[in-house]
């Protein structure tokens, strides 16, 4: 491989973690972007079992937009009630 072939890769950050919700929750995240396109960059510090060396689990994951990102219940409003009257009763 020449350098040439990682030209076109882009460049991206991760952070560590701060305020981790849950032991499962990524160590580090942050993003990249790669030919013009968002993503999102998670990983996990890991030790081997084998090797017992240190390393990163990495996903990558195509960055939603902002208006993914809103609770669904914000982006659906409710349905009106529905009217009925007196007539409609059948008894």
């Amino acid at each position: 491989m020449n350098q040439n072939q990682f030209e076109d890769c882009g460049e991206g950050v991760l952070f560590t973690e701060e305020n981790k919700k849950s032991d499962r929750a990524p160590d580090m995240t942050g993003s990249i972007e790669i030919e013009g396109k968002a993503y999102r960059i998670v990983a996990w510090t890991r030790v081997g079992s084998r090797s017992g060396k240190e390393f990163l689990s990495i996903k990558v994951s195509p960055q939603r937009e902002k208006s993914q990102q809103e609770p669904k219940s914000n982006q659906q409003e409710s349905a009106p009630a529905q009217q009925f009257s007196n007539d409609d009763v059948p008894f």
